[in-house]
């Protein structure tokens, strides 16, 4: 079975895997970004998708994601709802575990969501926890 995340973009800026590639090699030159694949030092830790509104993916995603929270009561649930109407791209990384352990390959992805949260406004989804702001689970989806 598939585990992805997501990055619900709502900010505004420039968004492609060429830049995402940039950024995290700026941080790592270890880092890279090539035909989807994210790894580091060779290792395939994930395959990165963005999709954008008009795009059957995009739109298909963005329902399951709204159905999934719909009866959720409260606040954040409001925000997250909002957020997806109006996502400018999800990217969606489907994460590979390989051999590594679960702990070991979500820090080599750690920095993609950190630069995406420091360049757009967004939220992260994590399938089977819920959504993020940051480092804080605003909603919980089990």
């Amino acid at each position: 079975m598939s585990y992805y995340m997501r990055y619900i973009v709502v900010g505004e800026g420039d968004v492609s895997l060429s830049r995402i590639e940039t950024a995290l090699a700026s941080r790592d030159p270890r880092y890279s970004l090539r035909n989807g694949k994210l790894a580091y030092g060779g290792r395939v830790y994930g395959v990165v998708e963005i999709n954008v509104p008009g795009e059957d993916l995009f739109e298909e995603e963005r329902e399951e994601l709204l159905e999934e929270i719909e009866d959720i009561p409260g606040e954040n649930a409001r925000k997250v709802r909002q957020a997806l109407r109006k996502a400018r791209a999800i990217i969606a990384v489907q994460v590979i575990f390989g051999n590594c352990g679960t702990e070991a390959t979500l820090q080599k992805i750690d920095p993609l969501w950190e630069w995406l949260f420091s360049t757009y406004e967004g939220y992260l989804q994590a399938d089977g926890e819920g959504y993020y702001d940051g480092t804080e689970l605003i909603l919980e989806v089990a």
